[in-house]
Formats: C-alpha cells, sequence, structure tokens
C-alpha cells in the first residue's frame, strides 16, 4: 500500500493493500477502495462509497458528495457505487444517491469520464461510456452501455438514453487529394455483472504501512 503522508484517511475506511492514495487526497467515513485503485493528490471521496478494482481517479475530483437535492437530509440513506477499470478524470463530481429512488448512484465499469463531467443523484450508468468535458447529468437519468456524451451535453432530469450496443460498427472515411482512405473498426460489448473486491485493509491511520 503506497499512501502519501499528507492524504487524510478517515479510520473507518477500507482500502485495499494495493491501492495508491497522492498527496492531500481525503478519503471519508465508510469509503471502500478496490485493489489496484489510484488516486491522485487533491482527490476527495466522501462515503458511503464503494469504488472496484484498478480505477484512476485524479485531481481535484469530487466523488461520493451529498445529493445535490433540496429534499435530502443529513442522515438519510444515500450511497454511491462505482465499478471497476474506471477513469475519472479532473474536477469531475459523482454524487451519492437520495431515497426517492433506492438510495444509489451507480457507475458501472470501463467508463471514461473526462474532466468536469457532473453525474447527479440516482443517476445510473453502464459500462464502456465516454462522457467528454463538461458533459452534465441532472438527477435519476439512465445511460446504457457504450454510450458517448460529446462535451458540454447537458440531460435533464430523469433522461433516458438507450443504447445498448452488441455489434459498435464505426466507418470513417477520409477524403485526400490523391482518394480516399477508409478505416472501419468493430467491437463487442461484454457486459459482466460488477463485483467489488471485499478483500480489503483498514487503514487505523494515515501514516500506516500495511
Amino acid at each position: 500500500m503506497s499512501i502519501d503522508s499528507s492524504a487524510i484517511i478517515h479510520e473507518s475506511a477500507k482500502i485495499h493493500k494495493s491501492v495508491i492514495i497522492s498527496a492531500y487526497a481525503v478519503i471519508g467515513a465508510n469509503v471502500e477502495i478496490g485493489a489496484g485503485t489510484v488516486i491522485d493528490s487533491h482527490a476527495v471521496i466522501d462515503g458511503p462509497t464503494k469504488i472496484g478494482k484498478n480505477n484512476h481517479i485524479y485531481s481535484f475530483a469530487s466523488i461520493g458528495g451529498d445529493p445535490q437535492d433540496i429534499t435530502y437530509q443529513e442522515g438519510q440513506e444515500s450511497n454511491l457505487v462505482i465499478g471497476d477499470d474506471n477513469l475519472i478524470r479532473e474536477f469531475c463530481t459523482i454524487n451519492r444517491g437520495t431515497e426517492k429512488e433506492n438510495s444509489l448512484t451507480r457507475v458501472g465499469s470501463n467508463n471514461m469520464l473526462m474532466s468536469y463531467v457532473h453525474i447527479a443523484h440516482d443517476c445510473q450508468l453502464g459500462d464502456h461510456i465516454i462522457m467528454s468535458n463538461n458533459a452534465s447529468l441532472a438527477g435519476h437519468v439512465r445511460i446504457s452501455d457504450w454510450a458517448i456524451l460529446g462535451g458540454f451535453v447537458f440531460i435533464a432530469f430523469a433522461g433516458l438514453i438507450l443504447l445498448v450496443v452488441i455489434v459498435f460498427y464505426i466507418r470513417s472515411f477520409f477524403y485526400k487529394k490523391k482518394g480516399i482512405f477508409n478505416s472501419e473498426k468493430k467491437s463487442k460489448s461484454n457486459s459482466n455483472d460488477t463485483i467489488i473486491d471485499a478483500e480489503y485493509t483498514v487503514i487505523d491511520n494515515k501514516d500506516s504501512d500495511d
């Protein structure tokens, strides 16, 4: 386990021994982080939040914050679950769920969330999703597997994007002075249930070397 001495880790956090936490990161109460995940400097993770394996959370991301919902009150059940192999870039915000809808915000696996992406309370994201810079989801939005959201896209309250792609097919043509260049790419979606690694080491203080 590699935890910078300046990082602040709540005594109730459960951190896998292979996790890397950089300078001035803050890990709050009731946070679980799975094997191989990297937390960059100044990132903040509040709980209750469960983060799976091999994620990379970049600097100044704010993960697991209170829902931005006027009906939310301190003490209500409110959770965030993030799967495996996600890239969560700088200044992303992902809020926990509310009791209006199962008290859960969920992000699947193999997603790329670029800088300044916002995912509000009770959103449900699948796998292999790309959200470009400044894309934002209001509360209760559903995004299915393989969706791509461009920069500054905003999906309103309770929006639904159904892009369940079994075969994802891209054909692009590049016209040049001396002919046409054609490129094709195929890839198949392979959706599996996310399993959060249950093998954790409890950090009792920020200087632990275990």
